[in-house]
């Protein structure tokens, strides 16, 4: 999300901060203008090298937009291309005529495209060029020599590569070539070329090395804070979570030879691990369907460009059952199931979701929008009666959790009421204990960043009523992962997290 960003021109000199874009992305969307949401993220991209256009992306429900914003005037942004699938990244040639992005528009794999720029004034619907430059893969941004003829993107297997370029009239261009192989210290997937940068002589790269992870071992702790188990041998974990029955654990795990993350089921008592999946799309976001014999988790699969979610036996057996596709090029993280098994629960860029888990057709299944608003929120839980949802919002300025009611019938809130759990911010693992009378979180200790567990008591009849959060336990942070996709043991008695393994002294 843009706000109170600072850009620098090439020259260094500081223009206006763009804190007021989002407000102004929103006035045009009220006079209708084909814009993004309200509360939707956007993502700047691109000063243009005469300073007077910027670049941004934004994501929502009906797929990607590229736009483009004069920096003078009353800037309203310009939607160079819109598209059902994932477009991302875009940088501006040198004389501004065309725009290089990354998309995965084909076959639901990641590839660069060049596209002309909009003559000022053109109809939305004027023809434009476009050409895919990139023809095994790009998994970074694109860089432009300053004079306009070579352009450079990441590409697969550490791959940096160069396309010679020759645009008249016409945009014409060479097949790309490898220059080198980076190191095997800079990750090979997940938009790495993003974090560095080519000099504008084409000359020299600059790669922002990312220091050594350690390795995580899945540790089971008490209310207390004390270890109960460690389960298995360590690796490079993310998201656990502790099954119905506490016997077993669910969590993503990076392959470090591949870069490629699958999700792995683990006995408590053995520490033996079995692959849920194996493949090369990656998935994410494991959780336990209340059945508590299989595991939901996101991916995307196929030429849809659709991420969705499905369903598979935690035995690692059998085929995987899809439960909901969403909308192409959008992005989702799923977040939970009603303890009956009849809803699942999602974010999607920076709204809620709510899928009613209705007939056989996983293709007809819609969301529902439980909580939309000009404020991000993510993090949805239901309780255990289904009559609530816990969720994150940063309505305050801060993320912090709210409970709402939820109607099941409509498969949405009920009415406008809500209520603060949370004290003093929060940042993520929103749980309901299996009885409903507790709710969990976690937050963060600032400077320190130690990580608290946090606990309120519930009460929702005759009225709802909690009482103040209070810290049962606290463990060293910062903790791997995106907290906000961590989730406690509903039992309220133990905790399961992915621990930094310490490496040993040299001392």
């Amino acid at each position: 999300m843009v706000a109170g960003c600072e850009v620098r021109g090439v020259r260094g000199a500081a223009r206006q901060p763009l804190r007021h874009l989002p407000q102004i992305i929103e006035r045009r969307r009220r006079r209708g203008a084909d814009l993004p949401a309200s509360g939707g993220p956007i993502v700047l991209t691109d000063w243009s090298l005469d300073g007077k256009v910027l670049s941004f992306y934004a994501t929502d429900l009906s797929g990607s937009s590229l736009y483009l914003v004069p920096v003078d005037g009353d800037r309203t942004p310009i939607e160079v291309t819109h598209s059902e699938s994932q477009a991302v990244a875009a940088r501006l040639s040198p004389d501004g005529r065309w725009l290089a992005y990354r998309s995965n528009e084909k076959d639901n794999r990641d590839q660069i495209f060049v596209r002309a720029v909009p003559a000022p004034g053109a109809a939305k619907d004027a023809p434009v060029g476009k050409w895919q430059v990139s023809t095994d893969g790009g998994e970074g941004m694109v860089w432009w020599r300053r004079d306009g003829r070579e352009l450079y993107y990441f590409g697969p297997e550490r791959s940096v590569m160069a396309v010679e370029v020759r645009a008249g009239q016409d945009f014409e261009f060479s097949k790309p070539r490898l220059l080198f192989k980076a190191p095997p210290s800079i990750p090979a997937t997940g938009n790495p070329g993003a974090f560095g940068s080519v000099s504008r002589d084409g000359e020299r790269v600059v790669f922002v090395v990312p220091p050594g992870q350690p390795l995580r071992q899945l540790t089971i702790f008490d209310r207390t804070g004390k270890v109960i188990r460690k389960v298995g041998e360590p690796g490079m974990f993310n998201q656990p979570s502790l099954s119905p029955d506490g016997s077993k654990i669910v969590a993503m795990r990076l392959d470090q030879q591949t870069d490629l993350t699958d999700i792995w089921a683990y006995d408590v008592a053995s520490g033996k691990g079995t692959a849920i999946t194996s493949t090369r799309e990656g998935e994410n976001a494991p959780l336990w369907v209340p059945d508590g014999q299989s595991v939901a988790y996101v991916t995307a699969r196929g030429t849809a460009n659709a991420a969705s979610i499905y369903r598979k036996a935690a035995t690692g057996q059998g085929a995987e059952e899809q439960l909901f596709q969403y909308t192409p090029g959008a992005g989702m993280v799923l977040t939970d199931f009603s303890a009956d098994g009849k809803f699942l629960t999602f974010d999607g860029g920076g709204i809620i979701l709510v899928v009613p888990l209705t007939g056989d057709d996983a293709l007809k299944r819609q969301g529902v929008d439980f909580a939309r608003s000009e404020y991000e929120a993510g993090s949805g839980r239901f309780s255990p009666d289904g009559k609530f949802i816990a969720y994150g919002s940063y309505e305050t300025g801060r993320f912090e959790v709210f409970v709402r009611p939820f109607d099941a019938t409509a498969a949405s809130a009920a009415g406008e009421q809500k209520w603060k759990i949370s004290g003093d911010g929060a940042m993520g693992g929103i749980t309901w204990s299996r009885d409903g009378r507790e709710l969990y979180y976690l937050s963060e200790e600032r400077p320190t960043s130690e990580i608290r567990v946090m606990a309120v008591e519930i009460k929702t009849s005759p009225s709802f009523e909690s009482t103040a959060p209070r810290v049962l336990f606290r463990l060293k942070g910062p903790l791997p992962g995106n907290p906000a996709q961590w989730k406690i043991s509903p039992d309220g008695q133990r905790f399961v997290f992915a621990v930094p393994v310490e490496a040993p002294s040299t001392k």
